[in-house]
């Protein structure tokens, strides 16, 4: 059960230990030079990847300094649980709700299982999800979205464009309004 709720998270699990831990027992000026580096990077890897989705960048300071701080890696076993919680709730509750921001990017697409459990468990929740959405015939965008979503390499920059015109076209064809 642990791999399953645990997956993918690895990683951030073992950034926590080497950099966060190791950030706090140094604590001097290079160990907080690293983190305003990883912050503007964390912040330029948010309007790139926002670019490349064909989405508007967000022009407030809130967003950037929380969507940096968020993809820094600085205190990813704290973030996690906080976009967790924003996901749960909303995003009423949370680090981005008190600062005003906008909600995070990295868990826009995540349905709620997916974001308690992991991928596997949202891919059930999305596939149940549009069972019943063809047996009552009540097809919306948003089903459209979770079938692109299990296409390997549909995120891809090189082939999002085609796969967000192939989407619309579906949706079109559908009679869904995006």
């Amino acid at each position: 059960m642990g791999q399953v709720l645990g997956q993918f998270r690895s990683y951030m699990f073992a950034a926590n230990q080497s950099v966060m831990l190791a950030g706090l027992q140094q604590a001097d000026a290079g160990t907080l030079a690293g983190a305003v580096l990883s912050m503007g990077l964390g912040s330029m890897v948010y309007a790139l990847k926002t670019t490349s989705a064909g989405k508007e960048v967000s022009d407030d300071p809130k967003t950037w300094v929380s969507e940096g701080f968020d993809r820094a890696g600085i205190a990813p076993v704290l973030f996690e649980a906080n976009n967790t919680l924003e996901k749960i709730s909303g995003n009423n509750v949370g680090v981005r709700p008190l600062l005003g921001a906008e909600a995070s990017s990295r868990f826009a697409s995540r349905n709620q299982w997916g974001t308690l459990f992991g991928p596997s468990v949202g891919l059930v929740a999305d596939t149940w999800k549009l069972g019943g959405a063809v047996t009552a015939g009540d097809w919306q965008a948003s089903d459209t979205h979770a079938i692109r979503r299990m296409i390997p390499y549909q995120n891809f920059f090189l082939f999002r464009g085609l796969m967000n015109k192939a989407e619309e076209g579906v949706n079109r064809s559908l009679g869904v309004s995006q």
